[in-house]
Formats: structure tokens, sequence, C-alpha cells
């Protein structure tokens, strides 16, 4: 919590257009801020699609989806998206900018009635600093100057099966491993003096996902997953040194620390995907996580029950004709309460968003281009309010493989 005030503060004083940070001031609680799954159109619907198939790209939400890749498929995805980010406390503001892969995959079907995917992304990250904040003595006159910075975050490399077990039921199993390096550093400058605080941990952990889709009818689809609960083990090391105009001092170098194991909870998702009339398709989400039961400890905030309802609209023209592009337009909203209780305060997520597939040369290739507006967080207690414009851009390659030469 004291971290969080003085960045609010430090925000009254100084604006900022920084390069290659993190969109979010909360991203040094826990591991991390979570990234968005930004495959294919999912952005563009506010991240709901639990229930779609991956007929035209590869939906990552749920690994059932996978057993509707046509047979002779093949995918490839790519994905970036670029940040604008206001954050405001009750007095002043500031602005960021930032540029941050999103994801890169490939899918294809394991004969009739199967699929794989096999995918590579960032899961959180941690990315934030402060430079040269003055802070009071006590009562004294003097001040020092405070600078902080935490970089780093997890990563993720999945792979995923599903299988169409019957022609209304498929399911799928996502098989993670997640790894990755966070340094902290701590650092007080009093005169000619610097103290500096190091901490750099190790993380590395396995997280499973199954997933489950039912046609109900044509015009209706129904999806489940269920992402059990992962432990992230650590190595963590720590130094301590002080320097002053004369020399360095090591006090103390590569501690290794005992670490409190992090917990990512159990999460649960359910999601469908309705026919409203031709060419007219409607995506419903509702997803919970079990923060308040993850045993993890915070001393800057609390772990909460975290919900996500999220929903979209897509049009896409089915009918073929030559002379049209078959553009695929998508909007949606989100509503995010958050995992967190800073200083009794949710932290929660407001999004809206919209988008357009643009397909290439007529092919099932296309390139997703989303526009998301959203405010995450308060100027209540001290806290702070982010306003962010976010656009997402990657190209869902679809390739015709597999297939048998024919000869007259």
């Amino acid at each position: 919590m004291k971290r969080l005030i003085i960045i609010g503060v430090y925000l009254s004083v100084q604006s900022i257009w920084a390069q290659s940070v993190s969109s979010s001031s909360y991203s040094q609680f826990g591991l991390g801020s979570f990234y968005e799954t930004d495959f294919g159109s999912i952005p563009s619907t506010a991240g709901s699609g639990i229930a779609l198939s991956s007929k035209n790209f590869i939906n990552n939400l749920n690994p059932a989806s996978l057993s509707e890749m046509s047979r002779n498929d093949f995918f490839f995805e790519l994905g970036g998206n670029a940040y604008q980010t206001i954050a405001k406390d009750f007095q002043s503001e500031s602005k960021r900018n930032n540029v941050q892969f999103s994801h890169v995959s490939l899918g294809f079907p394991l004969g009739k009635k199967s699929g794989f995917s096999l995918a590579l992304m960032p899961y959180t990250n941690t990315r934030f600093q402060i430079n040269k904040y003055e802070m009071d003595i006590g009562n004294s006159d003097e001040s020092y100057l405070y600078y902080y910075n935490n970089t780093g975050g997890i990563s993720k490399m999945e792979a995923s099966f599903g299988k169409r077990q019957t022609d209304k039921w498929s399911w799928g199993v996502t098989c993670s491993l997640l790894f990755g390096n966070i340094e902290t550093n701590d650092i007080y400058q009093i005169s000619n003096s610097v103290s500096t605080f190091s901490t750099s941990g190790n993380y590395h952990g396995f997280q499973f996902k199954l997933g489950s889709q039912w046609r109900i009818n044509q015009k209706l689809t129904i999806g489940n997953t269920i992402q059990f609960p992962t432990q992230m083990k650590a190595a963590k090391y720590r130094s301590i040194s002080s320097t002053d105009s004369s020399e360095t001092t090591e006090i103390l170098t590569n501690e290794n620390e005992n670490v409190a194991k992090f917990y990512f909870p159990l999460s649960t998702g359910t999601g469908l995907q309705y026919e409203v009339k031709k060419d007219w398709n409607f995506t419903l989400d509702y997803s919970r996580s079990f923060w308040d039961y993850s045993s993890n400890n915070s001393s800057y905030g609390q772990f909460k029950a975290q919900d996500i309802v999220a929903m979209g609209l897509t049009y896409q023209k089915t009918e073929p004709n030559r002379n049209s592009w078959h553009l695929t337009y998508s909007a949606g909203l989100k509503y995010d309460s958050g995992y967190l209780l800073v200083n009794n305060q949710p932290i929660r997520n407001y999004a809206l968003s919209i988008g357009l597939g643009i397909p290439l040369e007529r092919t099932k290739t296309k390139l997703n281009i989303t526009y998301s507006y959203g405010i995450k967080g308060t100027v209540e207690n001290n806290l702070i309010r982010e306003n962010y414009h976010k656009i997402g851009i990657n190209l869902s390659y679809n390739a015709f493989w597999f297939a048998k030469r024919k000869y007259d």
C-alpha cells in the first residue's frame, strides 16, 4: 500500500511518457498484472469466446474448440498490442506509452475429429518504475530521494489438444509451463550515500486446463472450462549494498531466502455462442477465479474472488460472393471485479471494444484489428484510476495443408 501511495503522490509532481514500461501501476502486486487473451477475433468481443470453435482461428480459451479444425487447415498466429494509459490520482495525471508482444502460436488437425495447438505468450508483467521521488525524514528538515523499479514477469508455453467425441460433444486439455524472473530494486539516496535493496526471483510451475463444448443445436453452443490451481515454485535471492562518495560496501550478497509459494487459483468458466439471426453471432462468458482460497500473502493488499463477465456481437456475411471481402465486424463489453482489495477498495476494470477482421486475398487468413477503451482502479483512498486505450493487431494465417495431389 505504501508504494502505491508513493506512486500516486509522484504523479502530482511529474508527468512521464515512458517507453517499455508496464501500462498498470498495479503490476507490482503478486506476480504482476495479467495479459489479456488476444487470439483471433477474441479481443474484439471483449475476451468472450469460450463456446467459439477453432474453424477460422486458434481459440485458446477452450481446448475443446480445436476439434472443429478443418482437415486441411494449418494455422499460424502472431500478435501484439499498443497501449496508452492515463493514470490519475486525486489531483493530477500522467501518460504512459507501451508496446507489448501478445503471442505466437500454431495449430493443425490430427485426423478428422481432433486438433492440436502450441503457443508461447507472456502471462504476467511486473515492469514499473519511480524516479527521484523526494520524501521527508521524520520531523527534521532533511529529506531523501527514493527510486523504485521492478522488471520481468511470467511467460507461458502451452500445448492444447481437442477431440470431438460425438456429433454434439467435444472435450480438450491444455498443459502449460509457466516460467519467469522478477527483479525488484528499492534505492534510497541521502546526500552522497545510496542504499540499494535488490531482490531477484526465478519462478516456475505447471498449469492444467480442461474444456468441453456442447452443440445444443445449429444455433446454440455452450462451453465450459476449469483451470486447476497452480503452485509456483521459486528460488529467490536478495542483496543489500551501500555506496558513498568513496566506496561501495556489500552488506548482504545473494542470500537465498525462504520464499512463500505463490498460487494461481482454481478458475472456472462458462460461455455460450448463439446465432441471433443469419450472419449475426452473440457470445457471453462468465468466469470466476477463487483468489480468496489461493493462500497467497500480500503486504500491500488482500486477494479476493474475481468475477469476469464479457459479451460480444459479431457480424460476418456467410454467403459466398466474389465481390465481397467478407469483413468481420465485432464489438464487446467486459466487467472485471478484480482480484485485489487495496486499502479496502476493489480494483475493478470496465472495458469496451470494437474490431475489424480483414481477409487477405479472399482466403481464410485474416488481419484482426481491435480498439479497446477501459477504466481500471479508483482515485478513492489515495489510489490510482487508469484510463487506457489499446490497439491490438494480430495475423491469423490459415494455409491449406495435408491435401493429396490429384492428376488428370
